[in-house]
């Protein structure tokens, strides 16, 4: 068998390309544009940390781009002014992922349009990509960088898609839809409309109004008042659902002396943090409000006595753990903040009131503060067990038996919640007043 060779081809020489052929001042726009891209891909890199996450979803979503590509081999590319719905699978990596993934992928897509559907003057492909990759990458460091400034997924999802406020959209969607068409045939009709359009925006207001009552102004979590009530219908709702639940008082340390340090900017900044660092701890369905001036009140429904204590020691952690410089402080100072933490936990299937679970917490609290403060304090109301950790939290819970380590393991208390030996375990009069209101 005789093998026959195909004819070898040479490639055209550079000064051949039709890139060249091409005006100067489009010439010049093209390579600046090929220049700017190479060099977003080089910057992009050096700040880009890959990981296995980024990698499968930027794999998952060019696979979805190269089955689109190839859906359309057959009805082929049409020339001119070209539209298609890639972007239903480029956004989301302009979004989702790192910068340099959003420039590289419509470069990625191009390629696969140039080898598998048509073939067109390359310098074409190169500069589409090029365009296409700068307009998504400049996309994603934009929405990057804003997207410190906004809030959380959560509080948007409640801020846009509340109950009410899509009933109001669909409502003044519905009256627009009927004034238009009553206007129509006749003009007056609008005059009729004005009074229920009115209607409408003062319910808008109304839903503005109510959720300003609900939340603290400084902070955006649930005023005092707010909390309360939706604790005591939860733990009404866990007795009679014999669950575990367990609520908690944060009380910032030495909150005045900060105050006082750095100025009151300082203290608003502590808040907040504190505030974003809560949003970020706790779990979904757990509530937290502002109790006092630097008291927080937390919410864990469903939880343990072992979890509620977890969770508790995962806040202070994190708390003590902030960098939080002060505003105009010479050469950027840190101000150090800590918190002390009281737990109360009702297990399953026991009986107790929001009001002895707020004592609980309370007592446990000022265990914390006088035991060193930094610490987690827990008892639970119904088995008498306790516990400490943080810095010296150990020292505090065992000091009968001279260990100093922080604990594992619940301890039984040495005094009663009901006794009146220890002033510590004595209920406050804040405590009183507002949980009689």
């Amino acid at each position: 068998m005789r093998m026959t060779r195909r004819p070898w081809r040479r490639r055209p020489a550079i000064g051949s390309w039709p890139v060249w052929s091409l005006p100067r001042w489009l010439l010049t726009y093209v390579l600046a544009i090929d220049t700017a891209a190479v060099a977003a891909i080089a910057i992009a890199a050096s700040f880009t940390t890959i990981t296995e996450h980024d990698l499968a979803l930027f794999g998952l979503l060019l696979g979805c781009t190269a089955l689109a590509v190839e859906l359309t081999r057959k009805t082929g590319e049409q020339g001119g002014h070209i539209r298609d719905v890639q972007g239903v699978w480029e956004l989301p990596v302009a979004i989702l992922l790192p910068p340099l993934y959003a420039v590289l992928i419509p470069m990625a897509r191009l390629a696969l349009v140039q080898a598998r559907v048509r073939r067109a003057p390359l310098y074409r492909r190169v500069f589409s990509g090029a365009a296409v990759g700068l307009s998504y990458g400049a996309a994603s460091v934009t929405f990057h960088r804003l997207s410190g400034l906004v809030p959380d997924a959560s509080s948007i999802r409640a801020e846009v898609f509340s109950r009410e406020r899509l009933y109001n959209d669909v409502a003044e969607i519905s009256i627009a839809v009927l004034v238009t068409y009553g206007v129509a045939g006749n003009p007056l009709i609008a005059v009729a409309a004005l009074p229920v359009v009115t209607l409408l925006q003062r319910s808008l207001r109304h839903v503005q109004l109510l959720t300003e009552s609900r939340a603290d102004s400084k902070t955006g979590l649930l005023n005092a008042a707010t909390w309360e009530r939706e604790a005591a219908s939860e733990v009404i709702r866990t007795v009679r659902t014999k669950s575990p639940l367990a609520v908690a008082i944060l009380d910032i340390d030495r909150f005045k002396a900060i105050n006082d340090t750095y100025g009151h900017l300082a203290g608003d900044q502590v808040l907040k943090e504190i505030v974003n660092t809560l949003n970020s701890t706790l779990r979904d369905y757990d509530v937290a409000g502002r109790f006092g001036g630097e008291e927080f009140s937390l919410l864990l429904p469903q939880t343990r006595a072992v979890d509620a204590f977890r969770i508790a020691e995962r806040v202070r952690a994190n708390i003590a753990g902030l960098r939080i410089i002060a505003p105009g402080a010479v050469g950027g100072e840190r101000v150090q903040v800590t918190a002390s933490i009281g737990v109360a936990a009702l297990d399953a299937g026991s009986r107790r009131e929001l009001a002895e679970l707020m004592a609980a917490a309370d007592a446990a609290l000022y265990r914390a503060k006088a035991g060193g403060r930094d610490q987690v304090h827990m008892i639970s109301t119904t088995r008498g067990l306790s516990a400490a950790s943080g810095p010296g939290g150990g020292a505090a819970a065992n000091g009968a038996n001279g260990r100093h380590d922080v604990p594992t393991a619940f301890h039984r208390a040495h005094t009663s919640l009901t006794t009146q030996a220890d002033p510590q375990d004595q209920l406050p009069v804040r405590m009183t007043a507002l949980l009689s209101r």
